[in-house]
């Protein structure tokens, strides 16, 4: 006899995302012979620099293989609190920092762990997908708070704290931003930290771009006044040391906010993985320059894409401050985010993301990644300037 299963209720709310979707289209060209300019992965375009790669890989010939500490290796946790101290003049202890499976393991170990049904969370709009679905999965609902290209991305005080109820448990934030790639200001970070603490929330940042920044210093919203103590910081490896595929990353938090976070992450993932973790030591304890590189590289590309976006009819954009993402208003081609997209796509192979994909404030946008190279973006502009010409 046959049976129909039916998934949980928690995931009815929890779409892939989709990029995804955008991928599978884009190979389907590309099998039928076409040259797909991927402008849709939010993924650096160089390899783990060497050094790195050699580490892990004595640390496999040295049997660094076996279980280890559910939260980390102490010695990776005291590099990270080292680089917290040396950078910020934040003191973590290793009891108060936990390795995680990337930062989208630390977002769902952060929401789940202190996010209970009926919840609700402020998460900025536009914004990461899974700022919206994990909340659901925990049973809790996302608020989007609105980011607004015309303030420049920066929060607006009034109308975030007209979001706030009873039910209010959290706020995120994310800076430099995916996927606006801007860097909220002082007065934006301390109108956060402000409504924290009258409201008693929790905040959870997302820092993973922190260290590609172009111009001024990164600031993270726990070195301001009472705010670490309320404060879970999330940062990783997968972007300034190109190391998404192996999937490493870590948490910070004052030590009465750890525990939950510790046992979720048990029931989990175990334990994370012995060698990656020693990889990631290497990263923190060997000089940057690769990276350094990296972001040199990336803030060419951006310098290129700015000046030539805006001369594409009907397009314009403003330049982002960090990440390797921009973001196109594309509302004077008279075109959907999603219609054109499709647009793009079907008329010259080029694959970019609909800004609805990160919240309703992203229609008329569409996201570009530079995290290829200068010759692509190249091509790919000249691909849409022909493309667009034709609907005028």
């Amino acid at each position: 006899m046959k049976h129909a299963f039916n998934q949980a209720d928690r995931m009815a709310n929890a779409p892939l995302s989709k990029i995804r979707d955008i991928i599978e289209k884009s190979l389907a060209y590309e099998k039928a012979g076409h040259d797909v300019i991927h402008l849709e992965i939010g993924e650096p375009d160089f390899d783990t620099p060497k050094n790195i790669t050699l580490s892990a890989i004595d640390a496999l010939n040295n049997n660094d293989v076996h279980y280890g500490p559910v939260m980390g290796k102490v010695s990776l946790r005291e590099s990270i609190a080292k680089k917290y101290q040396q950078q910020y003049g934040l003191t973590y202890t290793a009891n108060e920092i936990m390795i995680t499976q990337g930062v989208a393991h630390g977002i769902f170990l952060a929401m789940m762990a202190y996010l209970n049904p009926g919840d609700e969370i402020l998460v900025p709009d536009p914004g990461y997908l899974c700022y919206f679905t994990v909340p659901e999965i925990a049973g809790a609902k996302a608020i989007s708070y609105s980011l607004n290209a015309s303030q420049g991305y920066q929060v607006d005080t009034a109308l975030l704290e007209a979001l706030i109820t009873p039910k209010t448990r959290m706020i995120l934030v994310n800076s430099p931003a995916n996927p606006s790639g801007s860097v909220l200001d002082e007065h934006s970070l301390m109108a956060i930290a402000q409504l924290a603490i009258k409201h008693n929330l929790l905040v959870v940042t997302d820092d993973i771009y922190a260290d590609i920044l172009f111009e001024g210093e990164f600031s993270t919203i726990a070195m301001l006044p009472d705010m670490r103590e309320r404060t879970i910081v999330l940062n990783g490896f997968s972007k300034y040391y190109a190391m998404t595929g192996w999937r490493i990353g870590y948490l910070l938090c004052p030590q009465t906010l750890i525990d939950p976070l510790m046992r979720l992450s048990f029931y989990s993932i175990a334990c994370p993985v012995s060698f990656i973790q020693t990889a990631a030591e290497t990263a923190l304890n060997s000089n940057d320059d690769a990276s350094r590189a990296m972001v040199a590289e990336y803030r060419r590309r951006r310098d290129f894409l700015y000046q030539q976006l805006n001369t594409l009819p009907g397009c314009r954009c403003q330049k982002p401050a960090g990440t390797f993402y921009i973001m196109l208003n594309i509302e004077g081609t008279g075109m959907t985010s999603e219609a054109f997209c499709q647009y793009i796509l079907e008329t010259c192979y080029v694959t970019l993301v609909p800004g609805t994909v990160f919240g309703a404030k992203g229609e008329g946008y569409v996201r570009l990644s530079y995290a290829t190279s200068m010759e692509n973006l190249k091509i790919a502009i000249d691909r849409m300037s022909q493309a667009l010409l034709l609907i005028r």
